[in-house]
């Protein structure tokens, strides 16, 4: 129904107070009928005028009860329909409301009651005309005759109620005819109900059609054959044996209830599988009764009225031939007044019977779940969702050769459940989160649910929303959603039916059989699931386990390096100790005092060497500890420290390379001032060592605004033009040990721990670190790093801060 349709609908609140307003009536009547009671029926028994009295009142308030469920839970998907059914309940509602009163012969009640019944008989021949099976002539014709007829029909009730009217205002004698004139249009309207009936029950379309028109037919048969019998055949043939109408329309007590159950057989939802017991137990009941009345008749000619005996035969016939009567009244409602449960079990049967594979493969389970609810309950489209507990989410399963099979897209299906969706799963694998609240309320509720009543927004499913589904809330379509649970009662999948190619809604048959497919299937799709989410963890822990193997190999290959650089390293200063030391001891006392001396130097400046190269590694080595040395961090003015760097270089190195200082003389950082002269001194030393004598250095400092903390910091560059370091390397230099292809056979010694431990260092105060360079000769290198600048948001503190490194 199209949504503009759909909001020109009464409203519930409307609906409501007509319902309000015929109640009101009909309380008014029956308490104006019990005062008719009290004063008509002094000659009569009391207990049998006041029995009648209920009797009526209550078959009136069933009307009542009918038409109020009709006109709340149908209205939206079969307005006329509805309209009409509820017209012809609150109009019988009147009419039994009249009867007391008309049986006494008060006239305003029987005018009333007749003008009323009149007007219901109409409208119920209107009904027949569109419900169960809506009465569609093909040729012109046809359809000309049936309106024709309607409008005749229309005014022989018309006729009848004058007729009362007249009859109750003015009491006047009109003539026979115009009496059999009305009863005219009972017998004609009677015989074309029959017709539609009949015509009805021909032309069935699908197993729902032919559901509804047996429980209409045996609902019409059960009310209107009585009266037929026993009022209107008699009162044509003027048989002494006449029932008056106020009686015999007792029997209308059933059309309501078949009416209204065909009417609202798929908005009943789980409180279907209760209807359909209660008339296997009527069915099953009567045919027992049905049984022990012959066996006693049986038993009453072959025993001869012994009474002991006859109990006996009873007894021991009953207990063999009751089960067997109750298989048979079992089958019986199944197939003629349910034959949709029956038509539902066979195609189970058939599922049952096919050969279903058992499979690992979580694709193909799914595929097969999706096959067999096709197969079964053929939606237009079908969704099916599988737990991922990777992503703690339930991710779409593709149904697999679906243009094969000429299945739909689900893409309509799919517009449906967007509320559902998880948003980034638009554009890839559509999911829906674990954590929704709708699969919370999905797993808890003890029957399928549409999408209406899980939506956001939604009110909680309660009272009889459980049994009896309201309007769609304003939707054309509306899905319904299944949890499919493990054993232990885990939602690990949820399936999404499209609504009925017929408009009508999934109820109690749809319900059972879903659950069974899903419980069915369950087991195989959980199996493949824990397999596949078995054989994923497999996979991830054999990449783990490869990474650790490489991670295991690169540190063999540092280790292999770290022992060849330290001992190139430490083979250089050590020879020049033992040699200039082999050379004193040899040849000691012929040497010169002053070429004594300067061996003498020169061993002490190799051991020096030696003993830093020992200190660089133990450092390298401390800073992998677990308890590293703690940096004590105060404010340093960063001039001081740079000129006291440079004083300790080696001054050969520094008069080959102009060195060029660009740093405030206040500038000062949070920091460590032995750390902060270690990252300079390397930072320098490389230049020094790795660039061309007479290319020039530039040591130059920055304030900025840390984007990410908004904090002001210092940013230290160290520039030189030496060769460059090329891209695809420069990301390894601040690891251990690391050290350019090019150099490894130079003559330029070093450990590659330096720019490791300033990476250490950097961090440890809270900065960053890095290299920019294009690798081109002549451009040299940039390296940069970064402290949080002093006294501007952070004053320096009046003693050190501790901070491990």
């Amino acid at each position: 129904m199209p949504a503009t349709m759909l909001r020109l609908l009464p409203s519930r609140t409307v609906r409501g107070g007509g319902l309000a307003l015929i109640g009101a009536l009909f309380v008014l009547l029956l308490a104006y009928e019990a005062m008719q009671t009290q004063l008509l029926g002094t000659h009569r028994p009391p207990g049998t005028l006041w029995a009648w009295y209920a009797t009526y009142a209550l078959i009136g308030a069933l009307f009542f009860g009918v038409g109020a469920l009709i006109w709340l839970y149908s209205y939206a998907r079969q307005r006329l329909v509805a309209t009409l059914l509820f017209g012809f309940c609150s109009l019988l509602t009147i009419a039994f409301g009249t009867l007391s009163g008309a049986s006494l012969g008060d006239i305003f009640s029987n005018a009333l009651g007749e003008s009323f019944t009149a007007i219901s008989t109409f409208c119920l021949f209107l009904l027949l005309l569109r419900f169960p099976h809506k009465l569609r002539p093909h040729r012109a014709v046809f359809r000309q005759l049936l309106g024709l007829l309607q409008v005749a029909v229309g005014v022989l009730c018309l006729i009848c109620v004058c007729l009362s009217l007249i009859n109750t205002v003015y009491h006047l004698s009109l003539p026979s005819w115009l009496y059999f004139l009305g009863l005219f249009y009972y017998i004609l309207t009677t015989l074309l109900i029959v017709a539609i009936i009949v015509v009805a029950a021909l032309a069935r379309e699908n197993v729902r059609t032919i559901q509804q028109t047996r429980l209409f037919l045996a609902g019409t048969l059960l009310s209107f054959v009585p009266i037929l019998f026993l009022t209107i055949i008699p009162t044509i043939l003027h048989l002494s044996a006449n029932i008056d109408g106020t009686r015999s329309m007792i029997s209308l007590v059933f059309f309501p209830i078949a009416m209204a159950y065909s009417l609202l057989r798929y908005e009943l939802l789980v409180f279907d599988r209760y209807v359909r017991q209660a008339v296997t137990w009527v069915i099953g009941g009567v045919g027992i009764l049905l049984l022990a009345y012959l066996l006693f008749a049986v038993c009453s000619q072959l025993l001869g009225g012994s009474a002991p005996l006859i109990l006996a035969g009873l007894v021991g016939v009953g207990v063999i031939s009751a089960p067997a009567v109750w298989s048979v009244s079992r089958r019986l409602s199944e197939q003629f007044f349910f034959p949709e449960t029956a038509y539902y079990a066979a195609r189970l049967k058939e599922l049952h019977a096919s050969q279903r594979l058992g499979t690992f493969d979580l694709p193909l389970a799914s595929h097969q779940m999706q096959m067999d609810v096709l197969a079964t309950l053929q939606p237009p489209e079908v969704c099916l969702f599988i737990l991922d507990e990777e992503t703690q989410s339930y991710r779409l399963m593709p149904l697999q050769h679906r243009e094969e099979r000429g299945v739909q897209e689900n893409a309509g299906l799919l517009t449906e459940l967007v509320p559902l969706l998880l948003p980034e799963g638009q554009e890839s694998v559509r999911r829906i989160a674990e954590t929704h609240p709708s699969i919370k309320q999905l797993g808890a509720a003890n029957r399928p649910l549409f999408l209406s009543e899980i939506a956001e927004g939604a009110r909680a499913v309660a009272g009889l929303a459980r049994y009896l589904k309201s309007d769609p809330q304003g939707i054309a379509s509306d899905p319904l959603l299944a949890p499919i649970k493990a054993p232990n009662g885990q939602v690990i999948g949820i399936i999404a039916l499209g609504e009925r190619g017929d408009h009508q809604m999934y109820a109690g048959p749809e319900f059972e059989v879903l659950q069974h497919l899903l419980d069915q299937a369950a087991p195989g799709v959980e199996t493949a699931r824990l397999y596949e989410l078995a054989i994923r963890q497999q996979a991830t822990s054999q990449r783990e386990l490869e990474l650790a193997y490489e991670q295991q190999r690169v540190l063999n290959e540092q280790k292999d390096q770290f022992i060849i650089h330290v001992s190139h390293e430490l083979r250089t200063p050590l020879s020049a100790v033992t040699g200039y030391l082999d050379l004193l001891a040899a040849s000691g006392d012929e040497l010169e005092p002053e070429m004594r001396a300067l061996f003498i130097e020169k061993a002490l400046f190799g051991g020096e060497e030696l003993q830093r190269l020992i200190e660089t590694i133990l450092d390298a080595a401390q800073s992998s500890f677990v308890s590293p040395l703690p940096l004590r961090l105060e404010t340093v003015v960063l001039n001081p420290v740079m000129h006291e760097v440079l004083n300790h270089l080696e001054p050969q190195a520094a008069r080959t390379h102009p060195i060029d200082i660009q740093i405030e003389e206040s500038l000062s950082v949070f920091a460590d001032a032995h750390a902060l002269g270690l990252i300079l001194e390397n930072l320098v030393s490389n230049a020094l060592k790795y660039t061309p004598a007479g290319t020039p250095i530039s040591i130059r400092a920055e304030t900025s605004w840390r984007a990410d903390t908004e904090e002001p910091e210092v940013c230290i560059f160290v520039q030189d033009r030496g060769p460059g370091i090329p891209p695809a390397e420069a990301s390894k230099l601040f690891g251990k040990f690391a050290r350019l292809q090019r150099d490894l056979s130079g003559s330029i010694r070093g450990t590659g721990l330096g720019l490791y431990i300033n990476k250490q260092l950097v961090e440890s105060m809270g900065g960053r670190i890095w290299l920019e360079s294009s690798g081109i000769v002549g451009e040299g290198s940039l390296f940069c790093f970064t402290l949080r600048e002093a006294g501007v948001s952070k004053p320096a503190p009046n003693h050190a801060e501790s901070v491990p490194v």
